[in-house]
């Protein structure tokens, strides 16, 4: 009996090891799709920035460098 009793122990503490790891997996790969995701967005961002800010204060000449 003894012998079952320790493996059924060694078992559960098996799986309940196993069940820890694949949480903090997709902890990870949760986290990981996040800065995917943010990183498509800044690229996004950066590939078709738009229109830009509306100044509304006069700017000069900007054809000559100062």
């Amino acid at each position: 009996m003894s012998r079952r009793r320790d493996l059924r122990a060694v078992n559960k503490k098996a799986a309940q090891s196993e069940r820890t790891a694949q949480q903090k997996a997709g902890r990870e790969e949760a986290k990981y799709r996040q800065d995917i995701r943010a990183l498509e967005t800044e690229i996004a961002g950066l590939v078709r920035p738009g229109l830009g800010r509306l100044v509304k204060e006069p700017v000069g000449d900007m054809s000559r460098p100062r």
